[in-house]
């Protein structure tokens, strides 16, 4: 993502005119009456000063913190952000169409009567903004490693590892499609994933973190609320960035998801709690079922 910089402003018409008319005042009209000189020649001066700050203003570069831009259209969440680090893992990764099918045929076709289930997620939705919102979460958001935490003959459950809370979170899919992910895909526990994540900074001092996120002891505290993972493995056809990304996670941050899994799995399965893996749903703590399993 490019640093992104104020536009210019028309600073220079305004300098321009305003010595036009204050050279007209003194050299063509040496005999105009001093009681309209006067006044002509202090607003000439006010608009002189306005043109130089807005010319100073178009040419001075500003870095953007991303914490400060408006939000993406991300379900139930107040500004998206990406982490300090992102151009150190970076997504990069192009969205397939034909694969985000799988988990919103609506969002693709634009066919409500085929699709209602899915469509009512996104009655009140542009569809034209939220598909490019997930294109650009999936390009510039933090990439990190997900696994299988469990996997049966048609659901399985991906833990999304984030560094920012040092924890996963888990994402559940089941019905016929998981059945035909589970073989595209050979998932089995344990089997290596990637998370394109984004955030979510708090407005307030009553917002609370997300309530599914146990936050390690290398999360980087008090920096943000909620995440949204998206598993790229399910959502694009670029096998060889693909291959970097997974080659790209280290050694310990495989061995730390592993871990949180073991945790995970430790606990009752009455209190396992899950997300939906669908990609518009799993940003949202407790949304778990599919639209269209």
């Amino acid at each position: 993502m490019p640093s992104l910089t104020r536009k210019p402003k028309p600073g220079w018409p305004w300098i321009a005119g305003s010595l036009v008319v204050a050279a007209v005042v003194f050299f063509a009209m040496p005999d105009l009456n001093p009681w309209l000189r006067i006044p002509i020649l202090l607003i000439c001066g006010i608009f002189l000063a306005v043109g130089f700050r807005l010319a100073l203003v178009g040419r001075t570069k500003r870095k953007v913190d991303p914490r400060t831009l408006p939000p993406r259209d991300q379900p139930d969440q107040q500004q998206t952000l990406i982490p300090n680090s992102w151009s150190a893992n970076r997504g990069e990764i192009v969205l397939s169409l034909d694969r985000l099918a799988v988990f919103h045929p609506f969002l693709v076709s634009g066919k409500a009567d085929q699709h209602p289930a899915d469509a009512r997620l996104f009655a009140a939705g542009d569809r034209d903004k939220i598909l490019r919102s997930l294109k650009e979460h999936l390009l510039d958001g933090g990439s990190h490693g997900a696994m299988v935490a469990d996997c049966a003959d048609s659901a399985f459950t991906v833990a999304a590892y984030s560094e920012v809370f040092d924890a996963c979170v888990f994402l559940a899919w089941s019905g016929p499609t998981a059945k035909t992910l589970i073989s595209r895909h050979r998932l089995k526990p344990g089997a290596r994933l990637i998370t394109i994540n984004t955030y979510t900074q708090p407005t307030s001092r009553t917002e609370q973190r997300q309530s599914d996120i146990v936050p390690g002891e290398r999360s980087q505290k008090g920096t943000c609320i909620a995440v949204w993972p998206i598993i790229a493995d399910f959502l694009t056809d670029d096998q060889p960035t693909l291959k970097e990304k997974h080659a790209s996670i280290t050694p310990d941050e495989w061995a730390r998801i592993a871990q949180l899994v073991q945790l995970f799995q430790a606990r009752p399965l009455a209190s396992r709690p899950v997300r939906s893996l669908a990609p518009y749903l799993s940003g949202k703590e407790g949304v778990s079922a599919p639209p269209n399993g």
